[in-house]
């Protein structure tokens, strides 16, 4: 605001400027009026000029209806606005990720920086930083994706007024290999599982279902004998298991589309009907029933939920090496393979992404379009047949 000279001669200050006076200890503090019941805001500088200057700044931004940046909310206060915000629309699973990426590399190192005043160059120390202390390619990508889901929240609810995250690098994820066995291979795997030691391993029909069906292990982890329907050789998929540090928990799946009934084959079924006669058979020994409707068809001797790690580490990874399978192979890879047998033999791009829970089909297209039949010469043929 401009200021005035009165008849005496001496300067009046103008609108705003009554609040600027300096400081014991050097420099200059104004303040700023935000009307409605809203506290004053305070500025420094380091003159009196500064100070009118950032509050004639403030007023501009008052006077275009935009509030004016929370200059005192810290990064670890607005990640806590931000998580209270989306703990009702997360997975648990990933409501634990987002806790536990933000408390570990995040918060210790820009917890206390004020949200409006962080930069792009202290977001980029901070990937140095970690790289430096040996952090995973794949949790420093966690970082950036995280902080950037943070920022643009609050850009939007107008806490900052750009997302710094945007002006820097993103560390790049490293790419899961993803493999595919081939017919034999996976022969020999399930065969691996039928006769190990010679009667067969107890939780040999899950790599059954997880090959036959294209289940993700934390889905076939937790569907029940209820969700298994006979009649319709159907799969009713509706819920998955997630391992975190507080345990085994039963949630919702990724996303709405995963939420579906699959196919499953003849000869999967066969090997659900012969494994649930053995589970009823186990669990009478002792005295129980876990082959009632709300239990799950695959669980540990005790009964109880089944780990999908601990199934991988020691089960999993036997029967890969009694299949004599060489090479990494993962418990996705089952996945992969399913898809890639389906597509290969014919079955269409739209009925192998519903039977995946693909939110869209082009992400089945990009991750398998390797696996669809050459169609080269068919086309060639049906060209020259249309010049003809």
């Amino acid at each position: 605001m401009a200021s005035r000279t009165s008849r005496n001669g001496r300067r009046r200050k103008g609108q705003n400027e009554a609040s600027v006076y300096p400081l014991p200890g050097g420099g200059w503090r104004g303040a700023l009026s935000q009307g409605s019941g809203l506290p004053r805001r305070y500025f420094r500088g380091r003159d009196a000029e500064t100070v009118r200057r950032k509050i004639r700044n403030a007023q501009a931004l008052l006077d275009g209806g935009m509030p004016l940046p929370d200059a005192v909310l810290t990064v670890e206060q607005c990640y806590n606005r931000w998580l209270d915000v989306k703990r009702d629309t997360l997975r648990r699973a990933t409501l634990v990720n987002y806790e536990g990426t933000f408390r570990t590399y995040i918060l210790p190192n820009l917890g206390k920086v004020p949200v409006v005043k962080l930069t792009p160059a202290q977001v980029s120390n901070l990937y140095s930083r970690l790289r430096r202390l040996k952090v995973g390619a794949s949790a420093l990508a966690h970082v950036h994706m995280y902080l950037n889901s943070m920022l643009k929240w609050a850009l939007r609810m107008e806490i900052v007024r750009r997302a710094v995250t945007e002006s820097v690098d993103a560390p790049r994820k490293p790419n899961s290999k993803m493999r595919s066995l081939d017919e034999d291979e996976a022969r020999s795997l399930l065969a691996a599982g039928d006769s190990w030691q010679g009667t067969g391993h107890r939780l040999a029909p899950l790599v059954h279902v997880l090959l036959g069906c294209g289940l993700r292990i934390g889905e076939g982890a937790a569907f029940t004998w209820a969700d298994v329907d006979e009649d319709k050789r159907r799969i009713s998929v509706s819920k998955s298991l997630t391992e975190r540090r507080g345990g085994l928990s039963v949630d919702a799946p990724k996303t709405a589309e995963s939420i579906r009934t699959v196919p499953v084959p003849p000869g999967v079924l066969q090997v659900l009907s012969a494994h649930r006669r053995a589970m009823n058979e186990e669990s009478l020994s002792r005295g129980e029933d876990w082959t009632a409707g709300d239990r799950p068809v695959f669980v540990t001797v005790r009964g109880t939920h089944l780990s999908p790690s601990n199934f991988s580490a020691r089960v999993f990874k036997m029967l890969v090496k009694a299949a004599g399978i060489e090479g990494r192979l993962r418990l996705h890879d089952l996945r992969h393979t399913y898809a890639s047998l389906a597509l290969s033999r014919g079955a269409s791009l739209a009925a192998v992404s519903k039977a995946l829970g693909h939110s869209r089909i082009s992400t089945t297209l990009d991750m398998y379009v390797s696996a669809l039949p050459s169609d080269v010469d068919q086309l060639s043929e049906i060209m020259d047949a249309s010049y003809g």
